[in-house]
């Protein structure tokens, strides 16, 4: 994911592209990378690389054109970026050259490279207590606010910009706030500028057991309300989401309509008992799980959901994701640009209507009989 970002010279970043055959073409053997900084561009040609696929020689189910018994190999690609480059936003695009056929280009990422005093825009720590914080606090570590909404305001900086920041969540049932509608457009503005995420985690020392995300009880309006500042133009909110629980009604971000908010799951477990058509996050209501009224995106890496009735609808990507005991679809995507990489899913429940995947691009799959395609 873009928007990473170091501290010192003596750091890295490593970029590993895990390629894959496209129909009637030869294995990747080659990834040219390149790099911009405030020096230039420069290319460099990978041709080392190391098999990334799980060992899938019980399955016989194909990619279409993949000469082999299983599905196609992913092999990955790595190059370090060196943070003794310029101070300052390095990007990173890749091109994937197969042995046959046509090359293909990839979307680049952002690094940013803050030594010497370079910062992002918010550099806020924000600390969140469910049960006894005080949203009137500072939200230090030693005064924690009560809300995840109160937390995304503090982290902003001076301009209202959250992009660089971190919220840490302490253990227990978190709601997103207290008494707050959906919809709250009273709710101070929270965006992030270039590609920069304001991050949700559990507190240092927990696990992801101990932080859970939910709307329950007298809490069934809370949502994450997402505004932007006054006037016009466009804005974007990129929220990561990292090694939490969600459960219950799960992700409820609302925005208006001219900000694009962007989540991205990572390493969270998603657990329900029901899901509408638009969902995104687990759900138990029939109210749509996340309301991107202004366009948005969602995307999954390191993933479990299970025990729902259907599995990531609307997901742009999905990388190293696992989906048991569902019943209706496990991915869909009308606009037709999703990317699958490594998903495992099992254990469907519902034998008799279509399931499987809809709308998207298959990178690799493993699966047992209960797979529907």
């Amino acid at each position: 994911m873009t928007g990473v970002r170091r501290t010192a010279s003596s750091q890295k970043v490593t970029v590993i592209v895990e390629a894959y055959h496209r129909i009637a073409e030869g294995e990747v053997q080659q990834v040219d990378f390149q790099v911009t900084d405030a020096n230039g561009t420069n290319t460099y040609s990978v041709t080392s690389r190391t098999l990334t696929s799980p060992d899938d020689t019980d399955v016989t189910d194909p990619l279409p054109g993949w000469a082999g018994t299983g599905p196609a190999r992913i092999w990955g690609f790595a190059y370090d970026v060196l943070m003794t480059r310029p101070a300052g936003t390095i990007t990173v695009s890749a091109i994937v050259v197969p042995s046959q056929g046509t090359s293909m280009t990839l979307p680049p990422l952002t690094v940013y490279n803050h030594k010497g005093g370079v910062t992002p825009p918010s550099t806020n720590a924000i600390h969140v207590e469910p049960e006894d914080g005080d949203d009137t606090a500072n939200g230090d570590k030693f005064h924690p606010v009560l809300s995840i909404q109160r937390a995304c305001t503090l982290a902003r900086n001076a301009s209202g910009d959250a992009g660089g920041a971190h919220i840490y969540l302490r253990a227990g049932k978190h709601l997103w706030s207290r008494g707050g509608q959906p919809g709250s457009y009273g709710q101070p503005s929270v965006v992030t500028s270039g590609d920069h995420w304001l991050t949700i985690e559990p507190e240092a020392g927990l696990s992801r057991a101990d932080v859970t995300i939910t709307r329950q009880d007298h809490e069934q309006t809370s949502s994450l309300a997402i505004n932007a500042p006054s006037g016009s133009g466009s804005y974007a909110c990129r929220l990561r989401f990292r090694n939490v629980v969600f459960e219950g009604d799960g992700v409820v971000v609302e925005n208006q309509t001219n900000v694009t908010t962007h989540v991205w799951l990572d390493g969270c477990e998603e657990r329900s008992t029901f899901t509408s058509s638009v969902h995104v996050g687990a759900q138990d209501t029939s109210s749509q799980a996340m309301t991107v009224t202004g366009g948005g995106s969602i995307t999954c890496t390191g993933g479990f959901r299970h025990h729902v009735v259907n599995g990531w609808l609307g997901a742009r990507m999905l990388r190293g994701c696992r989906l048991e005991n569902w019943i209706g679809i496990a991915t869909q995507n009308t606009a037709n640009d999703q990317g699958i990489c490594n998903l495992y899913a099992e254990h469907q429940r519902y034998k008799s209507g279509v399931a499987g995947c809809r709308n998207s691009e298959y990178h690799s799959k493993h699966y047992d009989g209960s797979w529907r395609n």
